[in-house]
């Protein structure tokens, strides 16, 4: 599996990530700089994102920009999709969201639990339709939500995540249909345990220790969705491809749903 070699052509030279100082975001910064790609990164901590980006650019000779920008902030996805609009990129990733806490959810803080609802939900909703906006007039682009296996039923010590990760993955889909035709790629990366600083902290707070599981390595995941961004709407991490029983089931059920709402309300 690769990264496609026409990447650039089919989405232009400037890519976005957020949730790129570490974890799967930072690789698919890399991935993204390796296929020849300028990326503007965004991430809260300026300290670690700058750093990420000048290793990115050094890497691969690509250009890198580096946003710091917390995206619980009102204007986070107008910040995003202006940053996108003064450079023509094509290609968008929104990989945010992470809860490490792994409190139940009368236990835990309700401001905590509003913040990621801003990050997952509001956020990712405001950015999915100002890129979606940029992308349909252009007449292609890409988009990818970085999502997860939780988004897929309710969770214990999981439940505001993974119900904000299940209105990510139902909006992703929900535009895949809607923007398909109009030339923009939409797909939803659904994963499990990941080898990320996040998954690390809450394993070991839990006294776990992450190196006793097999938790996928985010390089791997970055090239693997990169090689799947025109087959959505959805990738289950471990499944050989966007055919697997899964992603298929989804996708017949968003096909069929959208077809009957056609009926009701025009395909226009």
């Amino acid at each position: 599996m690769s990264v496609p070699p026409d990447i650039v052509s089919r989405y232009g030279q400037w890519a976005i990530v957020a949730g790129a100082s570490e974890g799967v975001g930072l690789a698919l910064a890399n991935a993204l700089g390796d296929a020849g790609l300028n990326v503007v990164m965004i991430a809260r901590r300026r300290e670690v994102l700058e750093p990420a980006a000048a290793a990115v650019a050094k890497k691969y000779g690509v250009e890198t920009f580096a946003l710091a920008l917390d995206l619980t902030s009102p204007d986070a996805a107008t910040a995003m999709a202006q940053a996108a609009l003064e450079r023509d990129a094509g290609l968008f990733v929104y990989n945010a969201g992470g809860e490490s806490s792994g409190s139940r959810f009368i236990d835990g803080n309700l401001a905590q639990w509003s913040s990621l609802v801003s990050r997952n939900v509001q956020c990712l909703m405001e950015s999915l339709y100002l890129f979606g906006q940029q992308f349909a007039k252009r007449g292609n682009g890409a988009i990818v939500n970085i999502c997860s296996g939780a988004a897929l039923g309710g969770c214990d010590h999981l439940a505001v995540y993974s119900a904000t990760k299940a209105f990510g993955l139902n909006l992703c889909e929900s535009i895949w249909y809607e923007l398909k035709p109009r030339g923009v790629d939409v797909l939803s990366v659904l994963l499990d345990g990941t080898d990320t600083p996040t998954t690390r902290t809450t394993l070991s707070v839990h006294g776990i220790d992450p190196d006793t599981l097999s938790l996928a390595r985010p390089e791997v995941i970055a090239e693997a969705t990169l090689a799947h961004l025109n087959a959505g709407p959805d990738w289950f991490y471990g499944e050989v491809d966007t055919n697997g029983p899964r992603a298929t089931a989804r996708r017949n059920h968003i096909e069929q749903t959208s077809a009957m709402m056609e009926m009701f309300y025009g395909s226009e």
